[in-house]
């Protein structure tokens, strides 16, 4: 994932945690034993839920992060 950050300015790209997981998963695809494997399948839904599900519901809750100062 760290590859995407790095490269994605030399293709005038937005380099952000989702296009970062995508790229994960086509590689982590191109072996059909890793898809099955428990820990792969955790690791992304942890991301997945980071990135994507606790935003909204910070933002449900009114809560903001505690080093958000305004």
């Amino acid at each position: 994932m760290t590859c995407i950050l790095v490269l994605a300015p030399f293709f005038d790209s937005k380099a952000d945690t989702l296009n970062s997981l995508g790229v994960a998963m086509a590689l982590i695809c191109l072996n059909p034993f890793s898809v099955t494997d428990p820990s792969a399948v955790m690791s992304v839904c942890a991301i997945l839920g980071i990135s994507v599900i606790e935003p909204l519901l910070s933002a449900k809750r009114g809560l903001k992060p505690h080093w958000v100062r305004f």
